[in-house]
C-alpha cells in the first residue's frame, strides 16, 4: 500500500525505472514525483529513496530509524525532499547550500 503520496501523481510522468529487480531491506511506501513531472523518487520504509530521472541528495537508509518512515513528498520550491516518520520524525534533503526549510518535527 502506498501511504503518504504527494498531491499529484504523476499521471503523465514516464516511467524512468522501478526497484522490481532491486533486493529491498524494506517496501516502498510512497512515491514523490518531481514537480515538472519529469521524474519521481521512490520512498522505502527505512528510508530509502530510489531516484528516477530526479536528483537523490540523500536518504536515512543506512540510519537506524526509530519508527519507519510513512511518506515521502517534493518541496515544489526547492529541489529537496521531505520524509516523516511514523513517530513525527521529519527527515529533509536538499542540493548543498539551497538549505531546504526546516520548523522541527513532533518528536
Amino acid at each position: 500500500m502506498l501511504v503518504g503520496v504527494c498531491d499529484r501523481l504523476p499521471y503523465n510522468a514516464p516511467f524512468e525505472g522501478s526497484t522490481g529487480s532491486i533486493h529491498l531491506n524494506k517496501p516502498v511506501i510512497g512515491i514523490a514525483p518531481v514537480s515538472d513531472g519529469s521524474g519521481y523518487r521512490l520512498i522505502a520504509s527505512d528510508g530509502g529513496v530510489f531516484s528516477y530521472n530526479a536528483p537523490f541528495f540523500g536518504s536515512t537508509g543506512s540510519i537506524k530509524l526509530n519508527k519507519p518512515v510513512v511518506g515521502g513528498f517534493n518541496h515544489n520550491s526547492y529541489d529537496g525532499y521531505w520524509m516523516v516518520a511514523s513517530d513525527g520524525g521529519l527527515f529533509t534533503f536538499s542540493p548543498p547550500g539551497e538549505g531546504m526549510p526546516f520548523f522541527g518535527s513532533a518528536v
